[in-house]
């Protein structure tokens, strides 16, 4: 089947890309979600959620400092002394001071207990709560994501599942994308790892690559691009269109 004009949402085996090559550091092989997930009795809906919150917090290198966790955790409208105990049962590894995204997320799942009436001390995280109230959302759906999934509108176009939105998500946070956009020099750098050829990586680009502003991809094209890249490497061949001017294209499209 050619991708140009085919059903995007057939399904693929996650796409191979970046240093995971598709399997990424801290997921757990038989379900997909990150090993913290089981411990928090978190479900695949639940860590994209989860990861929305990671990706609206002020973090800094994969932590998210102090007083930016403060900022953050206050949105929950929770008291201070709740907050401390949070930070103080969250805040465990090192460097102290900083909380690293599986802390982030034991923060997330303890603000929902305490929202739910739980007690923190000695209560069973993994217990079944609503989503924690947090950030602009304050846990509620995106206006692009439908309200009884939790999950981004692109996921029902190319026929994701919860838990491979939290993989494509893995691999979005990984890439190099700057200011909620990944440039062209960093598109090249990152669909590379896919192993394809040139041929196959300029129509993922011009497929993937439709939104002003063009010559980076935001993160519903990036998922457009990583799902391209897992039909490609499950063998569905390109069309070979050429609709696209090769001066917006990255350099690996230029032949």
């Amino acid at each position: 089947l050619p991708l140009e004009g085919g059903d995007w949402s057939v399904s693929t085996p996650l796409p191979r890309l970046g240093s995971c090559a598709g399997v990424c550091a801290g997921i757990d092989d038989s379900s997909g979600l990150p090993h913290i997930a089981k411990a928090l009795g978190l479900t695949a809906s639940d860590v994209a959620t989860f990861d929305r919150l990671w990706s609206e917090a002020d973090t800094n290198g994969g932590y998210l400092a102090a007083g930016a966790a403060v900022m953050f955790l206050g949105t929950s409208g929770l008291e201070k002394p709740i907050l401390h105990s949070i930070w103080s049962l969250s805040d465990t590894g090192t460097p102290r001071g900083q909380l690293d995204k599986d802390e982030f997320f034991l923060a997330c799942k303890l603000v929902a207990m305490a929202q739910a009436g739980l007690p923190l001390e000695g209560g069973d995280r993994s217990a079944h709560t609503p989503l924690p109230k947090l950030g602009v959302s304050r846990g509620q759906p995106q206006p692009h994501e439908p309200a009884e999934e939790g999950l981004p509108h692109i996921a029902s176009t190319l026929g994701l599942s919860a838990s491979d939105v939290v993989a494509y998500e893995k691999l979005w946070q990984s890439a190099d994308a700057d200011g909620g956009f990944l440039s062209a020099g960093a598109a090249v750098k990152f669909l590379g790892t896919s192993g394809l050829g040139k041929a196959a990586l300029r129509e993922i680009w011009e497929m993937s690559d439709t939104d002003v502003p063009r010559g980076k991809l935001d993160r519903d094209e990036f998922f457009v691009a990583c799902k391209l890249v897992a039909m490609a490497q499950a063998g569905i061949q390109l069309a070979g269109s050429n609709r696209a001017a090769p001066g917006r294209l990255p350099h690996f499209a230029i032949k």
